[in-house]
Order: structure tokens, then sequence, then C-alpha cells
């Protein structure tokens, strides 16, 4: 059997440019698992209150990172493919999706069936599994595959990899790297942000997700696919990677958007805590990123620099993400070679299995 892989990450605009951005936002935050109320709603916030506002903001933020290759992420993300084809190409047809912009998830899936192949599996680039990421992405190749009328002799998707030891010491190496360049104070690890109704509407989590100090401290069966609880438990086996005393570290929460209450701590209360207690050296790592991006970069790599050293911080440091380091690249063929894959059934779609995936074998 040829074996073949769509990876699939998030997306970018395809330039800085306020009409440019205000398509791929346009794209991105009607997605009804980004934004989660009523079609008729979301049409007037996106449409006419968010895009409107946030695509001049948007485009300096993406012209602040951009690079004479042009976006950041997908620099990144055909790099990661490059080397995952030198790595795996007599085994494995490796192809990338974006789930918003270009190149997109169809175009992705149309090369892989042009290759014959007839064992696909779906890997979204997201650590931690959540409904506006994971799900998403999961059901567009699964629709795009139906409206192809491609059934593959066997499909399979990965519904988070947060646990792959592979992973976590790839996610060691960037961090140790910057340690060796940065003498910092405190590691603070920055996860992307969700509001809280995501997890607490889920039938499987609106019982045990209470969003205080003590939920999410663990992460069991009883949270399996709590975003938050996969973030926490992200950063507790990073730490015992890194060897790294949890006095000395935190956990928070960026990118927020709109005035639905989010998960926490934010990362500008964190920063603001960290900055009042004395701390003047900052290191932050985002764990949830495999792929720098525009927030990574820009959010925290200078918005959040800026606001402390404003607190009067000395300095704040980014840790490089993954991108295409071949700890990485290695990490994700051993991931493929893994016992974490689901199979996906085209009568009812990912979104039943995705919700109660359950890849023990993923650590």
């Amino acid at each position: 059997m040829r074996r073949g892989v769509l990876f699939i990450n998030l997306g970018t605009t395809a330039a800085p440019t306020a009409q440019a951005t205000g398509e791929y936002l346009r794209e991105f935050l009607t997605d009804p698992y980004v934004i989660d109320v009523p079609n008729p709603m979301r049409w007037m916030l996106v449409n006419l209150l968010i895009v409107p506002r946030r695509q001049h903001q948007s485009a300096e933020a993406y012209n602040s990172i951009w690079t004479k290759q042009g976006s950041p992420l997908l620099v990144y993300s055909l790099q990661f493919m490059e080397e995952m084809r030198r790595l795996v190409s007599s085994e494995w047809e490796v192809a990338l999706g974006m789930r918003y912009g270009e190149p997109s998830i169809r175009s992705g899936l149309e090369q892989l069936r042009k290759a014959d192949v007839d064992e696909l599996l779906l890997f979204p680039l997201y650590p931690q599994f959540a409904d506006s990421s994971t799900t998403t992405a999961l059901l567009k190749a699964v629709n795009e595959l139906k409206d192809m009328s491609w059934r593959p002799e066997s499909t399979q998707y990965l519904g988070y990899f947060f646990r792959h030891p592979a992973f976590i010491r790839s996610l060691a190496q960037r961090v140790r790297t910057a340690m060796n360049q940065f003498s910092a104070d405190h590691l603070l690890l920055s996860y992307h942000g969700l509001p809280e109704r995501h997890l607490s509407k889920r039938s499987d989590l609106h019982e045990s997700c209470h969003f205080d100090q003590k939920c999410c401290t663990a992460w069991s069966k009883r949270n399996e696919l709590c975003y938050r609880a996969q973030c926490f438990a992200t950063s507790r086996a990073l730490l015992e990677e890194l060897n790294w005393p949890s006095t000395k570290a935190s956990t928070a929460f960026q990118s927020r958007l709109g005035r639905a209450k989010w998960i926490g701590p934010s990362l500008k209360e964190e920063i603001t805590r960290l900055a009042e207690s004395g701390v003047k050296r900052l290191l932050v790592s985002c764990p949830s990123f495999v792929t720098d991006c525009l927030e990574t970069l820009e959010e925290v790599g200078m918005r959040a620099r800026y606001t402390f050293r404003e607190l009067g911080g000395e300095e704040l440091h980014l840790v490089q993400g993954l991108n295409a380091h071949s700890d990485w690249v290695g990490a994700a063929a051993s991931i493929l070679e893994s016992e974490s894959w689901k199979p996906v059934h085209f009568d009812t779609g990912p979104r039943s299995e995705a919700l109660s995936a359950s890849p023990e074998s993923a650590s």
C-alpha cells in the first residue's frame, strides 16, 4: 500500500495588505467552530464589526513580521514539508493543506490522490485538541474527500499529540537552546486561548469545567478532551523534561478576541503579575504553536515584550518555534509510526470520533 499524510496547519493571509488580510479573516472567522454563534449573528459580527476594524490593524501586524519569502507560517511550513520528504520519502507521500487560505486542504488531497495513495493519514498540526482547530480541520478534510468522491482504502486521523515524548523532547530542545542564549529568571508557557464556552458547552466537559485554580490540575479520562487541561499537562511534561523548577514557571493563554470570557490566566495578566513580582528576564515559549506565526512573532515577540519592559521588566525573549528543526521533523515522523491514529467513518464523518478520541498509545 502507498501511504500518504496530509499535514494540516491553520493558514495565513496571502499578503500583508488590508484587502488580503480581510479576505483571510472572513474565511477564518465565519467558521462556526471559531465563532460559535448563530449564522446571522456571526455574519454581522464578522462582516460589519470585526473585519472592518481589524483588517488594517492585522495587516500592519503581518507587515511587521513579513519576510522576503512571505508569511513566516507558510515559509516554515513549506520548509518542514521539504525536511519531511527527505526523511520519509521512501515510505510516505506527504502534502500540506491549510484550513484557511492556500495551499488548501483540497489541493493537498489532490496531490496525494495523484500519487495513488491508498492509506491516508490526516495530521492536524495542533498538539492539543480543540474543536476550533482540530475538529474543523478534520471535518474540512473529510468533506473535501467526499466532494472528490475519493475514499482511500484506509483513512485515519490524529486527535492530539501533546503527550508524545518526541514532541515534548523537541519542545525542550528549543527551550534549552534559548536558555543557552538568554539567562532567564522565569519561564512562561503561553498557549492560544479559547472562550470558556467552547469547553463548558461540550457534553463531556460541562460538569467538570470550573475554570478555577483547582481545575485542570490533572489530565485524565474525566477531562480527556479539555483543551485547557491538555495545555497544563503539556506544561508539566515540558518542565519535567527540562528539569526546570515549577516555582520558576507559569502558564498563560493569549490571542483573545471579543468580549466573551476566555480561559485564563491571560498572557497580559501573567506578564503583569510577573513584572510586579520582580521578574526581570522572562523567557516565553508557545507550546500550542508548532510553527512561528503572527501570534508568536508579533503578539509575544513584539507586543508582549514591549508590555513587559513598560511594566519594569528588563527583557522578554521568545523561544523559537519548532518550525523545521530536525528534532521536530524526527518527532513528527515518530508520531506517524505510532499507534495513535483513529479511523474515519465516512458515513458519519470524524466529528463524533474526534470528540471521543482516546489514543492512549500517544504517550
